[in-house]
């Protein structure tokens, strides 16, 4: 997380889960790296079928979370009577959802211990659906506003072509 005001801007804070951790998974749980696969995967799946939600562990909501909300990511695969299959599109929601839930409830509680109104999320986490419908009901859960620019994947890409550019100037005008 980058914390800027004005032209002003600190690092944070940050987390060894992104979408390094989603590959590797993936690699493991759905035999495949392709970002794109595992969304369209994760699009048809049902993280619940993977995921122990509020409802299955103590029986309903809590606070504002829903009885449908995660109470336990993969938590219902580790059960030794699991219940019907598992199909490979609810491992790949199952995934997306605790990596867009790891981000989003880091990135709402960084943001709120530091003072910060706007979250502005980029990367390329944020081209798959799911992963960006996740982070919108990790938003709705906790009343936090995410905002997502176009094309949120070449953002960091941007950032760095316009320091640079910045630098470069500096540089002419000494």
């Amino acid at each position: 997380m980058i914390k800027a005001v004005g032209d002003q801007y600190a690092h944070v804070f940050g987390t060894g889960v992104g979408g390094g951790t989603m590959l590797g998974l993936a690699r493991l749980l759905l035999k495949t790296t392709d970002p794109v696969e595992i969304g369209e995967l994760a699009l048809r799946g049902d993280r619940n079928a993977a995921d122990l939600s509020l409802a299955d562990v103590i029986t309903g909501p809590i606070g504002s979370l829903p009885a449908d909300a995660t109470a336990v990511n993969f938590g219902r695969v580790g059960r030794r009577n699991l219940k019907g299959k598992v199909r490979r599109e609810d491992l790949a929601a199952a995934l997306v959802n605790l990596v867009a839930q790891t981000i989003g409830l880091i990135a709402a509680n960084t943001a709120h211990a530091n003072g910060c109104e706007r979250i502005v999320m980029i990367g390329h986490m944020l081209d798959l659906d799911y992963f960006c419908q996740v982070i919108g009901m990790v938003g709705q859960y906790y009343a936090t506003q995410f905002e997502v620019p176009r094309c949120p994947g070449c953002a960091t890409a941007l950032g760095a072509l316009l320091l640079a550019e910045e630098s470069v100037a500096a540089k002419r005008d000494q």
